[in-house]
C-alpha cells in the first residue's frame, strides 16, 4: 500500500521551495548590482587614468626644477619621466580607451601630449650632458603640457559619467 505524504511535509517542502526562491532572487539583484558597478569602472579607469597624466605632467615638471638645482636628480628625472611615457602608451593602446581616441576633440591635446613625449623620450634616454643642457626647455615644455587638460576633452566628449 503506498505511503501518505503527511501535510507537515508538503509545508516543509513548500516552505523549502519558497526560501529558495527568495534566495535565488537576493542572489540575483546582488548580482545585477556588481555587474552594474562593473559597468561603471571603465568610466572610472578612463578618468582615473586621465588624472594620473595630470599628475605625472606635474611631478614631471617639479623633477625638472629639482633636477636643475642638482644633476644627482638625472635618475629621478628620468624615472617620472618613463611613469608618463608609460601613461601615455597606455591611452594609445589600452581598449578601454578605444572609443575615446576617436574623438577629435580629445585627440587635439593628446596628439600634442603624444608629441611631447616623442619629442622628449630621446632626450632622456640620452647622455647625462645631452639632457642638462636640454632641461631649461624641457621646462617650459612640461609646464606647457601640463596646461592642457585631458579631462576637460574628456568631458567635452560625454565620455565620463557626471559626477
Amino acid at each position: 500500500m503506498p505511503r501518505s505524504i503527511s501535510p507537515v511535509r508538503i509545508i516543509l517542502a513548500v516552505l523549502l521551495i519558497l526560501a529558495s526562491t527568495v534566495g535565488i532572487a537576493v542572489e540575483g539583484r546582488d548580482v545585477m548590482r556588481k555587474i552594474d558597478a562593473q559597468s561603471n569602472s571603465s568610466s572610472d579607469n578612463l578618468q582615473w587614468t586621465l588624472s594620473q597624466v595630470d599628475v605625472e605632467l606635474l611631478n614631471l615638471s617639479i623633477s625638472i626644477d629639482d633636477t636643475s638645482q642638482d644633476p644627482a636628480e638625472l635618475p629621478a628625472l628620468r624615472t617620472r619621466f618613463d611613469v608618463l611615457y608609460s601613461r601615455i602608451k597606455t591611452l594609445e593602446a589600452g581598449s578601454v580607451f578605444a572609443a575615446l581616441r576617436k574623438s577629435d576633440v580629445f585627440l587635439g591635446g593628446f596628439s600634442q601630449l603624444q608629441t611631447f613625449v616623442a619629442d622628449t623620450a630621446p632626450v632622456m634616454d640620452g647622455p647625462d650632458l645631452g639632457l642638462q643642457l636640454a632641461l631649461p626647455e624641457l621646462k617650459l615644455r612640461a609646464r606647457a603640457a601640463a596646461r592642457l587638460p585631458c579631462d576637460c576633452f574628456v568631458r567635452d566628449c560625454g565620455f565620463c559619467r557626471p559626477v
